[in-house]
């Protein structure tokens, strides 16, 4: 495997901004916590178990979906803020029709896969149609490993025999000296997802748990590791196909205060020391 140009540095960066769609569309298939309908003279508004109430957002009740304004209220037989419909009940309707939760949901990832399956044919068209060239990365590694490099609020040591190839808002991105195995490094606020951070946060594992396998598959094990920056999630892949690549794939994901961290190890990665990468990361 050889990256030519940007193009599979970049289907690399584009998978993992699907994982964070994805984390996204697992947040909003939650329904809200157990709580009841209440009414007064004003209108409907619903309680949670701990006395709060919804507000200012939508929320999955009982498979439909609703609408609440800033006082509370849920809203009926009108057009939302964010301009959607709602029936007389304050359900979201499309063309009439109630939108049931399950349905939207596996609507919104066919509609991520769809769009992923897009961009990595145009990504692969784009590598096919490249010059051949030696990588970058070939060039730079005598500079680049060892090397202790600040990217946004990451802090890193550059493995041994790998250079830093590219980086952007979402992530860092390295690649080994021979082209066989890459190292994608994200962390992204929760701030991205809105409305659903608290359901991120609180349902963390399994959010995490339900976006790592809708987009890579069902992982051979699954472990916890407590390492030197903290607590992970190691997700362990006898195959890198999903990645478009030869070898193993190792996930180590987490959310940390209000981050989402993601550090992924593809290709000829079985004597890579991935703890040891790890550990040499730095979350400011």
């Amino acid at each position: 495997m050889r990256i030519r140009d940007k193009s599979a540095a970049g289907r690399k960066k584009y998978r993992m901004m699907v994982i964070a769609v994805l984390l996204a569309t697992v947040a909003l298939s939650m329904s809200a916590f157990a709580g009841q309908w209440r009414q007064d003279d004003t209108g409907w508004w619903y309680q949670n178990e701990d006395g709060t109430y919804v507000k200012s957002e939508w929320s999955w009740i009982d498979g439909r979906c609703y609408y609440f304004n800033e006082d509370g209220y849920c809203l009926q037989n009108t057009q939302t803020p964010d301009g959607y419909s709602v029936d007389g009940q304050g359900a979201w309707i499309e063309g009439g029709v109630v939108q049931m939760q399950q349905e939207v949901q596996a609507q919104m990832q066919q509609g991520v896969q769809a769009q992923m399956q897009q961009e990595v044919q145009a990504q692969m068209q784009e590598q096919v149609e490249a010059p051949q060239q030696e990588p970058t990365g070939v060039q730079e590694q005598s500079q680049d490993s060892g090397a202790i490099k600040q990217i946004g609020n990451v802090l890193l040591t550059v493995p041994e025999d790998f250079a830093f190839h590219s980086s952007d808002e979402r992530g860092i991105y390295m690649t080994s000296v021979d082209g066989s195995s890459l190292i994608c490094i994200m962390s992204e606020s929760l701030a991205d997802f809105g409305g659903y951070a608290d359901l991120v946060y609180t349902y963390q594992e399994s959010v995490l748990d339900a976006a790592v396998e809708a987009e890579l598959g069902t992982p051979q094990t699954k472990t916890t590791r407590q390492l030197s920056n903290g607590l992970w999630y190691s997700y362990h892949y006898m195959d890198a196909s999903s990645l478009g690549i030869p070898g193993f794939l190792k996930v180590y994901a987490r959310i940390n205060g209000d981050r989402l961290q993601m550090v992924m190890f593809g290709g000829s990665i079985s004597s890579l020391d991935t703890e040891e990468i790890m550990n040499s990361l730095t979350f400011l």
